[in-house]
């Protein structure tokens, strides 16, 4: 849909009609003073309907909704006139002042009165009759405020920075805002407000040197962010980033940075937000993570140790087996009394080795020997967490929810305020990045016991750190891992050829099974379609959309998530007359949609990677609006919840998902493309992920050359990590509570 552009200009009226508002952002009518309307859009602060206000920026001339002002700058022009002055100093804007005391403030300060308080702040006020002390630092306070921030907003605005960057800033820093990032921008790129590049465009915008110290400092923390978040890291060689760093800084300048001037920059950041150890350099929370995290493994290890009677745990071993009809492999019994008997301990295999089958065990045997012990269950999504609970019978929750995630940011259970259960096993820990894993052992109180499973062959975390493998690989901390396939397991062509990818031998498929297929497709355009009809067939068959799960490794291209769900909604959701509609952007949400939540919710009690079908779409009434919102209702596997419009950003369609996000959850039914166009990212433990996500059919599209490569690249990205290290190591304890 094109918009087109017409022309800058500068209107000044009233705010006639607000039509949205979030945050910031507003869409509203301002009835300028020829008695012209016009609709505009963009980032406003403090203002409201009914407010004078000048407004700049550019026409548009949009094909549905017709003309629009986009806003690029805003004003509130300063009250003249003595009746807007009393309304002003009387709005809410203005804390402490009603209408009586804002007669007596324009009765003693005139037409002026606005200016002078701006200019003498509280003294202005110290004659005005009622008005005390405290109160007058109120009101002044208050009316600073309101057109301190335009006036920095307009004044910064001139150098490139964006309204809603300035405004994040100024709720920190306050009258200080200007003055601090005129004497470096780049304190905007500190605070992840803009990139590194686009805080060094606003300050060649200002003249500020491209050897300016604040640049070369901003530069090593913008490169160490980057080299550790793009391939996992906890740390960078210090050679590493002082090359990088250079190459970046004197990219396209004639004025150059000399390798002493980040030697200097490096040392002047330390132990501020980089820590250098044994040249290697950590952004300083990694650093934390990883040292706290070791510190905690090696406290309860050193902590006295709980044991049980070997033969009690013998017989209740056998009972266990004849209540469930089953022999447990020796290697299984040995993981039993391992979790029984230590105080930390991993337990990890691949799939079809009965690790679920040994946490059931713990967790009956467990509560023989302690009945009055609290035990907590969690994973790292809500898909895995219910999995969990469905497979042994215990609660689980998300490692989000066990913890309390606060909207915004943080957890209500630290090392302050410590978890109360005794026993914690934490499933699918091979998803557990670094700061997860340090805030949850942080958490524990020290007498705990922790059970941590995984497999270590499916993909790492997202986020930096590797910490299931780091774990295992420290020679203190006791570990098991499974190995024998079972005969159940073994039955199922999919855990067998699972098994034998991560061997890196080629699977071997049997006619006289329908449980597993590769359909051979060569072209992008081919295997597209496949997945279509695959999907089709299985409805027509009579599965569920939730019984159906697409997997590709990437977002992008004709076999990526965006297209294939655009295709897949088409003919699997087509409209009707009879279905409703919401269209966020370009994105349009229909009744019977399967969407995925892609932030965490706890007050809704959803989780990035919840995957659910939409139910209902219309207007709802709400509680702080006289108005009807527009709301989507979703039911999330039992869970019902309701999404206003402001929310529908966190939503995405989920006929298609990457495998990345499909992580500690299953689907009766899976179908995945193979193709070389996904080169990059053709990995064993991929191809492996992706596959024992399918419960009862796996459905591979695609070239079995481009298989049988990912089979054979077990070039799995190392990490950079410490924690195997320090955990082994000497170092001082840390003195937790």
């Amino acid at each position: 849909m094109d918009v087109a552009i017409k022309e800058i200009c500068e209107l000044q009226g009233k705010i006639e009609k607000v039509i949205f508002q979030k945050d910031n952002f507003m869409i509203g009518v301002l009835m300028q003073e020829t008695g012209e309307s016009m609709t505009f859009k963009g980032t406003l602060i403090g203002i409201e309907k009914g407010d004078e206000i000048i407004l700049q920026g550019k026409t548009i001339q949009h094909p549905k909704f017709g003309q629009q002002l986009e806003v690029l700058k805003w004003e509130r022009p300063i009250p003249k006139t003595r009746d807007k002055i009393i309304d002003y100093l009387s709005s809410s804007f203005i804390k402490g002042c009603g209408e009586k005391q804002a007669k007596k403030i324009v009765d003693k300060l005139g037409e002026n009165a606005i200016q002078l308080i701006m200019e003498q702040g509280e003294s202005s006020l110290k004659y005005v009759n009622g008005i005390g002390d405290k109160k007058a630092l109120t009101i002044a306070n208050s009316v600073k405020s309101t057109y301190e921030l335009q006036e920095i907003v307009a004044d910064l605005s001139n150098y490139g920075m964006e309204p809603l960057s300035i405004i994040k800033y100024y709720e920190k820093y306050g009258s200080d805002s200007a003055d601090r990032l005129k004497r470096n921008p780049y304190e905007l790129s500190r605070e992840q407000l803009v990139t590194f590049p686009e805080a060094d465009n606003i300050a060649e915008r200002m003249g500020i040197p491209k050897t300016s110290f604040f640049r070369i400092e901003s530069c090593v923390e913008f490169t160490l962010s980057q080299l550790c978040f793009k391939h996992g890291h906890c740390f960078v060689y210090e050679g590493e980033l002082m090359d990088y760093t250079l190459k970046v800084l004197n990219q396209n300048t004639n004025e150059k940075v000399e390798l002493v001037d980040i030697q200097n920059a490096v040392f002047n950041l330390e132990e501020h937000s980089i820590i250098v150890e044994n040249q290697r350099v950590y952004p300083k929370e990694f650093f934390t993570y990883e040292y706290y995290l070791s510190e905690k493994v090696k406290q309860i290890l050193n902590t006295k140790k709980k044991t049980v009677k070997e033969k009690k745990v013998d017989t209740y071993i056998k009972e266990f087996q004849l209540k469930r009809g089953i022999t447990l492999a020796e290697e299984q019994k040995k993981a039993i009394k391992m979790a029984l008997n230590e105080n930390i301990s991993v337990l990890t295999g691949s799939a079809g080795t009965g690790k679920t089958t040994v946490v059931e065990a713990i967790l009956e045997i467990y509560q023989r020997f302690h009945p009055k012990h609290e035990i907590s269950l969690s994973a790292p999504t809500g898909r895995a967490s219910r999995k969990l609970e469905e497979s042994t019978g215990h609660t689980a929750k998300t490692n989000h929810r066990l913890l309390g995630y606060k909207q915004g940011g943080g957890f209500d259970h630290d090392h302050n305020n410590k978890l109360d259960h005794h026993f914690y096993i934490i499933d699918e820990m091979s998803m557990v990045d670094l700061q997860m894993s340090y805030s949850l052992l942080r958490a524990m109180p020290r007498q705990s016991k922790v059970l941590l499973i995984g497999d270590i062959h499916q993909l790492p975390s997202v986020n930096a750190g590797n910490v299931l493998k780091d774990i295992i690989e420290a020679n203190a901390v006791p570990r098991i891992q499974l190995e024998e396939i079972f005969r159940q397991a073994q039955g199922s062509q999919i855990i067998t050829n699972a098994n034998k990818v991560n061997k890196g031998q080629s699977i071997e498929l049997d006619a006289a099974k329908n449980d597993m297929y590769f359909i051979n497709k060569s072209e992008e355009s081919g295997i597209q379609d496949a997945i279509i009809k695959s999907t089709q067939r299985f409805r027509e068959l009579g599965h569920d959309l939730s019984d159906i799960l697409v997997l590709t490794p990437m977002k992008k291209g004709r076999i990526g998530t965006y297209e294939l769900n655009e295709r897949l909604q088409e003919v699997l959701n087509p409209p009707t007359p009879a279905k409703t509609e919401a269209l966020h952007g370009k994105r349009v949400f229909r009744l019977g949609d399967k969407v995925m939540q892609t932030v965490n919710d706890p007050d809704k009690g959803i989780y990035n990677g919840d995957i659910g079908i939409i139910t209902k779409i219309g207007k709802e009434n709400s509680e702080d609006s006289t108005r009807p919102k527009d709301v989507i209702t979703i039911n999330f596997q039992g869970k019902v919840t309701s999404h206003e419009k402001s929310e529908w950003k966190q939503l995405d369609l989920a006929y298609a998902i990457t495998i990345h996000k499909s992580q500690g959850g299953q689907s009766p039914i899976v179908i995945t493309p193979v193709s070389k166009s996904h080169y990059t990212m053709l990995k064993r433990n991929l191809i492996y992920t992706g596959m024992t996500r399918a419960e009862s059919k796996l459905i591979m599209i695609g070239q079995i050359s481009a298989l049988n490569y990912a089979i054979g690249n077990n070039d799995i990205m190392f990490r950079q990590t410490t924690l195997t290290e320090r955990i082994e190591g000497d170092t001082d304890m840390v003195n937790f509570r």
